[in-house]
């Protein structure tokens, strides 16, 4: 219930009906205030994904050529609640959609959470301590992933779509 008191209802709402995806969709952690994973729909995947770009937030790609997975360079900042938000699609948000694995890492490329979901998939993780600064990696060739906060979430002006 911490969470939906930190964000807006609908945005709550949108991210806590994620259809969980068993038994791929699984994030390894010590902290037990994480909620399922799981698919989303494209569309609301490429509203989300394209259009909430708010500064800083951490994005990257994992590209053919690229020789391991990347971290991406700037962090998103964890607010007041210990909540990030974590998308991953494919490339362009494309079929054919698959598995996408990934990490939040600290800047000195410590792992703090591992996780697995359907693309395009959302995942909202808590336990994080506020104020610090959390990077993701994407492990799946072909997935490009971003940290939201929940606050930075309910700040982007986008309609959700009817079943969300």
């Amino acid at each position: 219930m911490a969470i939906i008191n930190i964000i807006s209802s609908a945005v709550a709402a949108a991210l806590l009906s994620i259809t969980p995806v068993a038994p791929t969709s699984t994030v390894t952690d010590d902290d037990s205030s994480s909620t399922p994973m799981g698919a989303v729909d494209p569309d609301w995947m490429q509203g989300l994904y394209y259009e909430c770009n708010p500064r800083p937030h951490s994005e990257k790609a994992y590209k053919r050529g690229d020789t391991s997975p990347p971290t991406a360079a700037v962090p998103t900042i964890v607010g007041p609640g210990g909540v990030i938000v974590v998308l991953a699609t494919t490339i362009r948000n494309r079929n054919p959609h698959g598995i996408a694995d990934f990490g939040v890492m600290t800047a000195d490329g410590r792992e703090l959470r591992r996780g697995r979901l359907t693309r395009p998939g959302a995942a909202l993780l808590g336990g994080f301590a506020p104020g610090s600064r959390v990077y993701i990696q994407p492990r799946t060739m072909g997935t490009m992933a971003k940290i939201l906060t929940p606050q930075q979430v309910r700040a982007c002006a986008f309609d959700l779509p009817p079943g969300i």
